[in-house]
């Protein structure tokens, strides 16, 4: 099943990601996480958001929820459909990728 974001052009939004396993939640303390949003899933497309450990709200890391606050900056890009893929690496080599994540990004009306 595919992850559709649908945002509105140049608003401020926080987005909520929750990770788990078997439908439990994972303990996201000391995780590392990355948000990118380009423009098709090809290495060499445009990168139009590049969020790392930092940018995210990590504040209650054993319910293996994570918020990344995107800032109405963030979203001043063009209307349309883009890709984004969130990583979420644990200690060692275990890394929890995301489902393909569609991007997609409209108009406001004000």
């Amino acid at each position: 099943m595919t992850t559709i974001l649908r945002l509105k052009k140049g608003e401020a939004k926080v987005i909520p990601f929750f990770s788990t396993t078997n439908g439990n939640a994972n303990d996201l303390t000391g995780a590392e996480f990355a948000f990118i949003v380009k423009t098709g899933y090809d290495v060499s497309d445009s990168t139009l958001i590049n969020k790392t450990t930092s940018d995210f709200d990590n504040s209650e890391p054993t319910t293996g929820i994570v918020s990344l606050p995107l800032s109405s900056t963030d979203l001043d890009i063009s209307a349309g459909n883009y890709k984004a893929e969130l990583k979420i690496e644990f200690s060692g080599d275990s890394i929890d990728k995301s489902q393909e994540i569609e991007f997609i990004v409209e108009d406001s009306l004000f």
